[in-house]
């Protein structure tokens, strides 16, 4: 199916301009981290808050395009990168990295989807705890993409998967 003209310039309306890249180097968002699987995009489209989110996803369904999320795209499995038919939208959350809160008396962390796995452990360790998560790609794997793949780590004997 081939999505409707109007598709991108939704895009753009609803993240702006800058935030949906479907030309120039895209290797980043195309090529999985191990480099040895490499797709082409329609779009990359970075949103900033849920609320864009959920405008891309209505927008992309009403056009019959699927979409491929991404975080920190430092996944073994290929998951975040899209196929090489090039008529998926690459979804990035990488703009939506902000630690939202750490509530210490109920021990939790509410955290958007592309934050950093690294600067979640230091937030954590900041308030005196610890968050045992960790990888070889902590400074640039995203929480989201930790909790989408149940992450272990080196510490998963011990504490257990992310979940």
């Amino acid at each position: 199916m081939t999505p409707p003209a109007t598709l991108i310039p939704a895009l753009r309306a609803i993240v702006g301009e800058a935030h949906v890249l479907t030309e120039g180097d895209l290797t980043g968002y195309e090529l999985d981290w191990r480099k040895r699987e490499r797709g082409k995009s329609l779009a990359v489209v970075r949103p900033a808050s849920t609320a864009q989110v959920a405008a891309v996803v209505q927008a992309c369904a009403a056009a019959g395009v699927s979409i491929v999320p991404q975080g920190g795209n430092t996944g073994m499995v290929v998951g975040s990168t899209p196929d090489a038919s090039g008529t998926q939208v690459v979804l990035s959350l990488t703009r939506m990295n902000a630690i939202r809160a750490l509530d210490a008396d109920n021990l939790t962390i509410t955290a958007e989807a592309g934050c950093v796995l690294q600067n979640l452990q230091e937030a954590c360790e900041k308030a005196g705890f610890l968050f045992p998560l960790s990888l070889a790609s902590e400074g640039s794997c995203t929480i989201g993409g930790n909790l989408g793949t149940n992450a272990g780590g080196t510490q998963v004997v011990r504490f257990g998967n992310t979940r």
